[in-house]
């Protein structure tokens, strides 16, 4: 599409990794191991323990943002309109409806102003997750069984969204940005003439807005004892107790605030 502005790749694009938008991950390797010990030979004392590495799929919430974007369906996010009538001050009026289908042709599809884009590094990794275990169980009697575990991971390579065309804070006196007068920058009437690129470059700039980029730096972590209790049926009846002590921190994900 020729309406695209400079910096926006996609499929057919030169070094464009075909319809996936990131490079096969050939050599993720995610090795598991696991042992069970019977301590004292008769089946009543157990010792297990397992470790492993594994791979995920992002939550689709990362990628509605590739699909719901310009030029394939534009996204529009404006401050400070009127509802009466939102498109007056929108250049070109009322965007609506869109043209769509195959008969879309190169130089028909729209791209607005201050754009919401979504972008994603080719070689971002997938998301991956360490996981251990360690647990004590032994039969008390001939109805009883007492349980011990732990339980941890941590997580490596989590997706996280970073604003990557943030407004600057240009004080809060009157400015103007790009041809547009304003009696105050720190309103978020000019939030998208401050953005980044606007202030770089303003003729090329004032197709994006918001850059939502990818972000594989995030990380987390889970350590967890597990105890319980249960007293196996009799009569019909099964009795079960637990209790878990954990601990969890980890980086938020999903869109920047």
């Amino acid at each position: 599409f020729t309406t695209t502005p400079p910096g926006i790749f996609f499929t057919g694009d030169p070094g464009f990794p075909a319809k996936r938008g990131m490079y096969t991950k050939w050599w993720n390797f995610s090795p598991r191991v696991g042992l069970a010990w019977d301590v004292s030979g008769n089946g009543r004392t157990s010792v297990r323990a397992s470790a492993g590495s594994f791979y995920d799929r992002p939550s689709s919430l990362f990628l509605q943002g590739f699909s719901n974007a310009a030029p394939f369906l534009p996204t529009y996010s404006r401050n400070n309109v009127s509802f009466a009538d939102p498109w007056a001050t929108e250049p070109g009026g009322d965007p609506f409806p869109l043209s769509y289908g195959r008969g879309l042709g190169r130089n028909d599809a729209k791209w607005p102003a201050y754009g919401i884009v979504t972008s994603l590094d080719y070689d971002t990794p997938n998301m991956q997750v360490y996981q251990w275990n360690l647990s004590l169980q032994k039969q008390v009697g001939t109805d009883w069984l007492l349980s011990a575990s732990y339980l941890g991971n941590h997580t490596v390579h989590m997706w996280t969204v970073q604003e990557g065309n943030p407004a600057v804070y240009l004080g809060s006196g009157p400015c103007t940005l790009s041809g547009v007068s304003f009696a105050s920058c720190a309103t978020t009437a000019s939030t998208n003439q401050r953005r980044r690129l606007s202030l770089e470059n303003p003729a090329l700039g004032q197709y994006f807005g918001s850059i939502n980029h990818v972000d594989a730096g995030g990380t987390g972590s889970y350590n967890g004892l597990i105890v319980s209790v249960e007293r196996r049926a009799a009569k019909g009846v099964t009795i079960n107790g637990n209790y878990t002590w954990s601990h969890c921190i980890t980086d938020p994900g999903g869109l920047p605030a």
